[in-house]
C-alpha cells in the first residue's frame, strides 16, 4: 500500500516542528495504550490456557509457573512496541497519541512516511528507548528531531492547518450558513 500523497510544504500550509512536551505527552499516551494492549493479550493467553486445562481435566499451573509465563510474554513487549508504532505511523504518520495532540510524522522532504520507513523508525525508537538521553536531541536541535528521526529521515511537526487569508477591517466574514435574503416562495 502506498502512503497517502500529502505534501506539507505547500505555500498555504504552515509547517512547524512539534514542541518537545507534545511529543513526550503523545509518547506517554501511546505507552499506556501499548501496555493496555499487552496486558489484554497476556490475559487472553492465560484465560485460554486455563480454559484448555480445565476442559482437559488438568490442574491449573502453579503461581511460579504463571509468573514465569508472564515474564516470557512480557519479553514480546518490544515487538508490540515496534508493531504499534510501525503500523500507525505507516498508515498516516500518526499514532493515537499523536492524533490526540495534533502532531504528525513526515519525511524530511515533507511528504507522508511510507510503511517501510515507519517500521524502520519504530525499530530505532525501540532500540534507543533505554538510552532516553538520545531523545534530548529533539529539544536541542532547530527542527526538533530526535536520533530516530535523523536515522529514519523523518521529522515530527504540528498538524498543519491551512492558512486563512486575513479579513480586512470593515468587511464581514462569510457566514457558515447562508442567511435568508427574503421571503421564500
Amino acid at each position: 500500500m502506498n502512503p497517502p500523497a500529502l505534501e506539507y510544504g505547500e505555500p498555504d500550509v504552515a509547517v512547524q516542528p512539534a514542541p518537545m512536551f507534545r511529543r513526550i505527552a503523545a509518547f506517554m499516551i501511546d505507552l499506556c495504550l501499548i501496555n493496555l494492549l499487552g496486558l489484554l493479550l497476556i490475559m487472553a493467553a492465560f484465560g485460554g490456557m486455563a480454559v484448555a486445562l480445565r476442559q482437559s481435566g488438568q490442574p491449573l499451573p502453579s503461581r511460579g509457573l504463571v509468573l514465569s509465563l508472564a515474564e516470557y510474554g512480557a519479553s514480546g513487549w518490544p515487538l508490540l512496541l515496534i508493531g504499534y508504532f510501525g503500523y500507525f505511523t505507516g498508515r498516516g504518520g500518526q499514532t493515537p497519541g499523536k492524533i490526540a495532540l495534533r502532531i504528525v510524522v513526515i519525511t524530511t522532504h515533507q511528504t507522508a512516511v511510507g510503511p517501510l520507513q515507519a517500521w524502520w523508525r519504530a525499530a530505532v525508537v525501540c532500540a534507543t528507548l533505554p538510552v532516553f538521553a538520545v531523545y534530548l536531541l529533539a529539544a536541542l536541535t532547530p527542527q526538533k528531531r530526535a536520533l530516530h528521526d535523523y536515522l529514519a529521515g523523518t521529522r515530527v511537526i504540528r498538524q498543519p492547518e491551512p492558512l486563512r487569508p486575513p479579513i480586512e477591517v470593515g468587511t464581514v466574514a462569510p457566514a457558515v450558513f447562508p442567511l435568508p435574503t427574503g421571503p421564500s416562495t
